[in-house]
């Protein structure tokens, strides 16, 4: 989620001006950056924060994998948990 603090999980939102830019950014990182590719599903969305204003975030899932994901000379694993 961009746009939620990671610690506190309060909803900050992203600044009106710029939900598309990170939006195309987020698109062009996964498949661009990020070796093997990421396939991402990208949504803007707008979720009330803690003074009920509607304010813009971004939710990107990513999909369940098994290879190590390697991005700026750094490696990324996700640890995913199989449910028997």
């Amino acid at each position: 989620m961009l746009g939620v603090d990671d610690r506190s999980r309060e909803i900050l939102g992203i600044s009106l001006e710029v939900p598309n830019i990170v939006e195309c950014w987020a698109r062009e990182v996964c498949p661009e950056l990020v070796k093997p590719v990421l396939f991402a599903n990208i949504r803007k969305l707008t979720m009330k924060n803690a003074v009920g204003q509607q304010v813009p975030a971004i939710r990107i899932d990513l999909e369940a994998s098994l290879l190590v994901h390697k991005s700026s000379g750094e490696c990324f694993r996700k640890n995913w948990q199989l449910q028997a």
